[in-house]
């Protein structure tokens, strides 16, 4: 892909375009920082996980029960019953929860997506833009999980790689690759199927990763569309995401009488 004014063309396109004008091409490359780094942060949550339990088996061991998404819940230690949870002020389960995972299978299965998708939307978008549209996944996929799930540990970066792919696929749609496509449309019907045909997966997680995603992405190819200041993308999506952590908490307040 080759940089243009706006977004990117393909370098046929672009070298016939440039011609008559006598400017030189240039191939656009960013190393993706943010794309690697949480990849990184997944990875060495995993070791940890490696070193205090049967992870391999699939045992989410301490990591998982302190630090998975949990609406609410009951623990009992050494006779006396706790509660636990976002409702019981443990709201950064909600961010911690995208990092921890069940076994290699599904760290492997979320990083590789992650990378993929990773490395297209964080050259196209920018550090920052990704970084954020990440964060909106996330909490989106939290709040969805919250709503059909609030008493049950959810693990995975699904939720945010979810939200990507819904991004990409907005993006394309929308002419940022200068009309170039891939098969993340076919991906995201195959996932969806998966989800809700095999038990176990967090139906919430996904979906509600997937609208925050595609909702987030398209907020910001139309405020370029309409030449609007860049800022304002940005402010939307915090003003999203503050949103979705508020929903975050409200939807687990209702962990003994769940919504949904």
């Amino acid at each position: 892909m080759v940089a243009a004014s706006v977004g990117f063309q393909c370098r046929s396109c672009a070298t016939a375009g440039a011609g008559g004008a006598g400017r030189s091409v240039r191939t656009f490359r960013a190393t993706s920082y943010v794309t690697y780094g949480l990849i990184a942060a997944n990875v060495v949550v995993a070791l940890f996980g490696l070193a205090t339990s049967n992870w391999m088996q699939g045992d989410l061991g301490t990591i998982g029960l302190r630090g998975g998404l949990l609406g609410g819940g009951i623990e009992i230690d050494r006779g006396q019953v706790n509660l636990i949870g976002v409702n019981a002020g443990e709201w950064y389960r909600i961010v911690t929860g995208a990092f921890i995972h069940s076994g290699p299978l599904h760290l492997g299965f979320n990083m590789l997506a992650l990378w993929q998708v990773g490395m297209l939307l964080e050259a196209a978008f920018g550090r920052l833009r990704f970084a954020l549209l990440y964060g909106a996944a996330v909490l989106g996929g939290a709040f969805g999980a919250l709503l059909l799930t609030p008493d049950g540990i959810t693990v995975g970066a699904s939720g945010g790689v979810f939200g990507l792919m819904g991004a990409l696929f907005v993006a394309e749609r929308g002419g940022l690759f200068g009309g170039q496509r891939t098969a993340v449309g076919m991906f995201i019907v195959i996932n969806l199927v998966f989800t809700f045909a095999v038990p176990g997966i967090s139906i919430g997680g996904h979906v509600g990763g997937l609208a925050a995603g595609a909702a987030t992405g398209w907020g910001f190819q139309e405020f370029e569309r309409r030449n609007l200041s860049p800022a304002l993308p940005i402010v939307a999506t915090l003003a999203l995401t503050a949103t979705l952590f508020a929903a975050c908490l409200w939807a687990a307040s209702r962990w003994l009488d769940p919504i949904l």
